[in-house]
């Protein structure tokens, strides 16, 4: 089963679930900076402000805040299920590392999926900015 494949067995498996992760990643960091400069077209059309490099920036500060808090809740569930560094790992925690490569990202695609249905630049909208901005 998937929840016992370990990283030393490369079949199909691995294969698989490397090109879904590699797909998954690719789409996240392709509509993020596929729409920082649409909503900065839009503060600009909206506000007469161009602010892309403060936006940008935060975009990145906020990425990194994201990967720091993401790291530290790791670490938190590791130690709070068992974890202990440089020794063989139980059965119940090698399930809750599994658990966690697989929940984690889950519940964060969700969370983004959420998000982006509040985002309300559409072709058409962003179509008309770009022609009013010109």
């Amino acid at each position: 089963s998937f929840f016992t494949l370990t990283v030393y067995e490369f079949n199909f498996q691995f294969i698989v679930g490397c090109a879904l992760v590699g797909a998954a990643a690719g789409g996240l960091w392709s509509v993020i900076w596929g729409m920082a400069p649409d909503v900065v077209d839009k503060l600009n059309y909206e506000r007469n402000i161009r602010s892309e490099a403060i936006f940008i920036a935060l975009v990145v500060v906020l990425m990194k805040i994201g990967h720091g808090l993401g790291a530290t809740m790791l670490g938190y569930f590791l130690t709070a299920f068992g974890y202990d560094a440089n020794v063989e790992q139980s059965a119940d925690v090698l399930l809750v590392i599994r658990t966690m490569l697989f929940a984690f990202p889950v519940v964060g695609s969700l969370i983004c999926i959420i998000g982006l249905q509040q985002y309300q630049l559409l072709h058409a909208k962003h179509q008309l900015i770009q022609d009013n901005l010109k």
